[in-house]
């Protein structure tokens, strides 16, 4: 898999103040940027301080640049996206791309995810979603993995113990299915952000 690929058109998409994810995403973005530097310098490489963010179940690429982030005011940023042309084989990839041991970045990552995906749940979202369905177990599939995601962050792995709601599903992964997995192993960092933008078109 070539990233960016000839095939398919890169998108410009602009991340708007009144976006629910706006500042969270913010501070995804600068953490990614920290972790590549951090590599790029330990590697000795070259970073021009863009970065892209490969997805696992969902279809698109996503491309960050901290340097159009000003966490100083509420203008609007912009990320890209690219529809993927395949799919990364974390097991085989290909001869042409250099594997470096990151696992003490990637949890640097992750953390901050984590952290701004709880507060994005239970600051901007959990009471629309209750105001919109009356209460959280009647609300849709998608709605339903965003609060299994946000459980599976607060204790440390999947955990769905619910039987009186919809199953929690989004792009085919039925968490229900994977209990006690970390859920890192099933899903990107470049996930989350596309799942944040689908959540907003969809739910609010």
């Amino acid at each position: 898999m070539k990233i960016p690929n000839e095939i398919y058109p890169i998108e410009t998409f602009f991340i708007k103040p009144g976006f629910s994810y706006y500042q969270n995403l913010k501070f995804v973005i600068k953490q990614g940027d920290l972790v590549n530097k951090e590599i790029s310098y330990r590697e000795k490489t070259q970073y021009n301080g863009v970065f892209s963010l490969i997805s696992s179940i969902s279809e698109k690429t996503v491309f960050c640049n901290a340097d159009l982030i000003d966490f100083g005011n509420q203008g609007e940023y912009e990320i890209e996206r690219q529809k993927q042309n395949g799919n990364y084989d974390v097991e085989k990839p290909e001869s042409n791309q250099i594997v470096m041991p990151i696992i003490f970045e990637h949890e640097q990552f992750t953390s901050v995810l984590e952290k701004q995906f709880i507060k994005w749940w239970e600051k901007d979202v959990k009471d629309k979603i209750i105001s919109k369905y009356g209460q959280l177990k009647d609300a849709n599939p998608i709605c339903q993995f965003a609060r299994q995601i946000r459980n599976s962050f607060g204790h440390s792995g999947i955990n769905v113990t619910t039987n009186n709601c919809a199953d929690p599903i989004w792009n085919g992964l039925n968490l229900k299915n994977r209990n006690g997995q970390n859920i890192h192993s099933l899903v990107s960092i470049a996930d989350f952000v596309n799942f944040w933008i689908e959540f907003e078109q969809i739910e609010l």
